[in-house]
């Protein structure tokens, strides 16, 4: 799907190998900036909703994270085995927002966007990052809140213990592959093809599964949401489908259950038929979903 709008970019060195990627669409007449985290495996960007915003004067910043898409890395595809490390980009993609307004002197609201794990790591950031007090909003896009095991555990305390097992062991074991799997073709890419979006053949990768240590931190991140902790002051917009299994990934009864602990302005939209991104969904549901998110940033939902 060609973008109507033409997006800079700016590749940031973390290190002589590896590196981070900022795309942005700024106006210095538009006062409203969306910052876009994308997930795991499913990390594909939307040119069809970047230009969405930018028809209705907001400015759109896409936060290309260490070790994905094409980017130069030393580690392999998706690593990472501590999710705050994460901080540092999203650190240095609000300092250059800041900075751009700054120079003309003009005023500017920042909307943080995550989407799966990077929906985790907007909650994360927004209780505890550096510049946390500079985002007004956070949009989550099924946000991965809880890790779903399915249905291959006959109780509660079954699946807890694989849990605390799974987070033990990530702590000893860092870069141990806990989870094998071939990630070279996942599923969300059948989805997203058939509703129109393009993919880069280059970008699939076959990584062969998740880090042990991935997991330790995404479980400890997950139980302190889940117990109530993380409490944010802002308005929080959920986005999530209406069955698990339309969402596939995740399970949605526990987006819904955990995101409402996470302060008192929760306004929560459920999409029927909506996938796991529901921003990747059929055009229909998609359309929605970009309207609901519009609605919440211009104080439109009741």
């Amino acid at each position: 799907m060609e973008e109507k709008y033409k997006l800079n970019k700016i590749y940031n060195l973390i290190n002589s190998k590896t590196e981070f990627l900022i795309e942005y669409y700024i106006n210095i007449k538009f006062n409203k900036t969306i910052i876009f985290i994308h997930g795991f495996n499913d990390y594909h960007y939307n040119n069809e909703m970047s230009d969405y915003f930018i028809d209705n004067k907001i400015n759109v910043v896409r936060l290309t994270l260490r070790n994905y898409g094409l980017l130069s890395r030393e580690q392999p595809q998706f690593y990472f085995t501590e999710l705050t490390d994460y901080f540092y980009e999203i650190d240095k993609t609000i300092e250059f927002v800041n900075k751009t307004f700054s120079i003309v002197n003009a005023d500017n609201s920042i909307y943080l966007y995550g989407h799966s794990t990077g929906g985790l790591t907007s909650i994360m950031y927004c209780h505890h990052g550096k510049y946390k007090n500079y985002i007004d909003k956070l949009i989550l896009n099924s946000p991965f809140v809880d890790l779903y095991l399915g249905n291959d555990f006959k109780s509660t305390l079954e699946e807890y213990a694989m849990k605390t097992f799974i987070s033990w062991y990530g702590y000893f074991f860092k870069n141990t592959t806990i989870i094998k799997e071939d990630l070279s073709a996942p599923a969300w890419i059948d989805i997203i093809t058939k509703n129109g979006f393009t993919i880069d053949p280059k970008q699939i990768i076959n990584v062969g599964g998740k880090w042990s240590g991935q997991l330790h931190s995404i479980v400890y991140y997950q139980k302190l949401i889940q117990s109530g902790y993380i409490k944010l002051n802002i308005p929080v917009l959920v986005l999530y489908s209406d069955k698990t299994s339309n969402d596939t990934v995740l399970d949605v009864n526990e987006i819904k259950k955990y995101t409402n602990k996470l302060g008192k302005n929760i306004v929560e939209v459920q999409l029927i038929g909506a996938y796991h991104n529901v921003c990747s969904s059929m055009k229909s549901i998609r359309n929605i979903a970009y309207l609901q998110i519009l609605n919440f940033i211009d104080n439109l939902h009741s």
